[in-house]
């Protein structure tokens, strides 16, 4: 038991440091005009797989988002397959017969007012979650997972937790420049204080360097929020001419389990 928690607890004293060693990039934010803002996902989990189309305030203006409906919208892969979306409800659309798998390359088209926006993501492999703890601090809990990370690959990662059903409030981006090939190694969601009974559901996703760097702004953003010397910055996204927002296609594995 003793051993359990002194891992836990370098767990936790390394995802601070890796944190601290994330390269930070810095983005000038700029009081523009509106722009289209297309979140995107492909899984390697059973479809349908949604974009979300929407259009951004100035910097100065209201923080809400107005969904918006382009023209049409098309996912394909690498192989041939080509899938135009489906209206689901304002501002989303969804796939019809696209099969996300690992190791292909999927290819974003969105056409909104004229203007063609692309992007382009491979599908990653995702190691298992081995197993899962949780370590009590004074009067909360934090929710720990450990992975076996491939040897002489180079991986990113993002991962979050679900707290009784709820969205993610975090998302905890990561590369694996100082754990690679490390077997049984602990990622810990230590931006979340957890309480006794709470249900976990804890998410591993295989990303790429272009969504790596998108959600590490994305992440300070978030981190920086209540900070009024903090400017927030617009994270790269991988999508073109100029818009917000990203396309990612992952991997995921997920493991539940509560708080006790």
């Amino acid at each position: 038991m003793k051993s359990i928690y002194k891992k836990v607890v370098i767990g936790l004293v390394s995802v601070l440091l890796l944190q601290s060693c994330t390269e930070r990039i810095n983005l000038s934010l700029n009081n523009s005009d509106p722009k289209l803002v297309i979140e995107g996902e492909v899984t390697d989990q059973p479809g349908p797989y949604y974009i979300k189309c929407s259009m951004s305030q100035t910097y100065n203006g209201s923080n809400i988002y107005t969904l918006i409906n382009p023209q049409w919208a098309i996912i394909s892969d690498n192989t041939g397959v080509v899938d135009t979306l489906v209206k689901y409800k304002d501002g989303y659309y969804q796939t019809t017969k696209l099969v996300g798998q690992v190791g292909k390359t999927y290819y974003l088209k969105v056409v909104h007012s004229g203007v063609e926006y692309t992007a382009s993501s491979t599908m990653n492999a995702v190691p298992e979650i081995d197993s899962t703890s949780t370590l009590k601090l004074i009067n909360f809990y934090y929710a720990n997972a450990f992975i076996n990370d491939p040897a002489g690959v180079k991986n990113y990662y993002r991962y979050h937790i679900k707290v009784n059903g709820k969205s993610p409030k975090n998302i905890y981006p990561i590369e694996d420049r100082l754990f690679d090939g490390k077997p049984n190694y602990p990622i810990t969601a230590n931006l979340e204080q957890l309480e006794l009974g709470d249900s976990i559901d804890f998410s591993l996703l295989a990303i790429d360097k272009a969504n790596y760097d998108y959600f590490v702004v994305a992440q300070q953003n978030n981190t920086n929020n209540n900070n009024q010397n903090a400017a927030p910055a617009n994270p790269t996204s991988n999508i073109t001419n100029a818009s917000l927002g990203y396309f990612s296609a992952h991997a995921i594995r997920t493991k539940s389990f509560k708080i006790k």
